[in-house]
């Protein structure tokens, strides 16, 4: 069951800038139908506006490192060839901007 993975994953996120709501789509149809919901447990993800069903891992670590992925700033700033490698290392995909002083 995701519920008690989804309630850990809240409780790591408590001071953090990311929060997880719950509702109960059984009782909120209308609400769930507004969202697309289709089934149960349904994770969905929103920024500035924005929806982004989740598909990730069942269980609280994984939860909380996507969310914390999503909800962080767009651009990472790699100050030294170390920070460059490290992000490389750690990220799967990545995608890196060089540019000029401003």
């Amino acid at each position: 069951s995701l519920a008690p993975e989804y309630e850990k994953a809240a409780d790591m996120l408590v001071g953090k800038d990311a929060v997880l709501g719950k509702v109960d789509a059984t009782e909120n149809t209308e609400l769930a139908q507004q969202f697309g919901v289709r089934g149960y447990p349904t994770l969905m993800f929103f920024k500035n506006g924005q929806k982004l069903e989740y598909g990730g891992s069942r269980e609280a670590d994984g939860i909380v490192e996507w969310v914390m992925k999503k909800s962080g700033p767009a651009a990472t700033n790699l100050d030294s060839d170390e920070d460059l490698n490290d992000f490389l290392a750690n990220n799967a995909v990545a995608v890196v901007g060089f540019f000029g002083a401003d």
